[in-house]
């Protein structure tokens, strides 16, 4: 019997990391070698990474020697920073990026964001992966809108009310003389203006009433 040996080629794998701090990597030999060196000079098949640096592994199948070599390096733990969430104006952009902590650059190999330019409320979120494990951060963005500034005509009879009630009005206002009453009561013709407030400023909105003379004349 006669057997033929090749020279005994293999992998250790592609360069890699491991997470600092308890991370750790089982490097695997090739079976049925005669002999097995790594690079302290340990002689199993196997060898546990636990620390960065270059491994390599010398095997001999009784013909032929072959070596192959691993760098490993270190990584941290991914701290994502997206900002606080926020309110814009209409019209009002936010450029979203990330502010990347320990582990950003090399060895974060996925990285993934919903949009780079924020034009409309929603949640937006940034999500990094590397040998550490998976991290992510979210941001609601919420665009505030500009109130309805619509003019509301109310025409009543002489002697009668305009009655305007805000009681269901959602944002902060303040009638022109100050007040801040939810249900106030006109008489006379006139352009009542309400300052209506939220995040981006004050705007006005103004109730026309018009108070006019019903009395039909009767001619004989």
């Amino acid at each position: 019997h006669v057997e033929v040996l090749d020279v005994p080629g293999f992998s250790l794998g592609s360069d890699t990391a491991i997470c600092a701090g308890g991370g750790s990597l089982l490097l695997n030999g090739p079976s049925n070698m005669d002999t097995y060196e790594w690079q302290d000079a340990s002689i199993g098949s196997n060898f546990l990474v636990t620390t960065p640096g270059k491994y390599w592994l010398t095997v001999f199948n009784g013909c032929f020697s072959y070596t192959d070599t691993i760098f490993v390096t270190e990584d941290f733990p991914i701290e994502i920073d997206l900002g606080h969430d926020t309110t814009l104006c209409q019209g009002e952009s936010l450029l979203l990026h990330s502010t990347l902590g320990k582990g950003n650059g090399k060895n974060v190999d996925t990285s993934q964001v919903s949009s780079s330019v924020v034009t409309e409320s929603g949640v937006y979120w940034l999500a990094a992966r590397n040998s550490c494990g998976n991290f992510s951060d979210t941001i609601h963005v919420n665009f505030e809108k500009i109130p309805d500034l619509l003019t509301e005509d109310t025409l009543i009879c002489s002697g009668d009310t305009a009655i305007i009630d805000l009681k269901d009005f959602k944002n902060d206002y303040k009638w022109f003389d100050g007040s801040t009453a939810s249900v106030r009561k006109f008489t006379e013709t006139g352009v009542y203006d309400l300052i209506v407030s939220n995040t981006c400023g004050d705007y006005v909105k103004s109730y026309n009433v018009d108070a006019v003379n019903c009395e039909c004349p009767f001619f004989i």
